[in-house]
């Protein structure tokens, strides 16, 4: 699976821009997020900045990644947290 973001600001246009896409499906709920994230970048002093991302997941077993007992334990605790709320 993989993830494309991009984000723009223009700020003589005083716009912003973005685009999600998870394997090649544009995904608004992230579109949507990208442009509060950019409608909040401070000043440059550029005409344009923009920032873009390719994210690459592989799905691995919990079991073969370094420290997998401690991320488990980890991730216990944090559902067991949430139970209580």
């Amino acid at each position: 699976m993989w993830v494309e973001s991009f984000a723009a600001r223009y700020y003589f246009d005083r716009k912003v821009d973005a685009t999600c896409r998870i394997c090649n499906q544009d995904f608004e709920e992230g579109r949507d997020a990208l442009l509060d994230w950019a409608a909040g970048w401070p000043e440059t002093g550029a005409a344009v900045l923009s920032k873009r991302h390719f994210i690459l997941l592989e799905p691995t077993a919990l079991e073969e990644l370094k420290g997998s007992a401690e991320l488990s334990q980890n991730l216990d605790d944090e559902m067991h947290k949430s139970e209580r709320i």
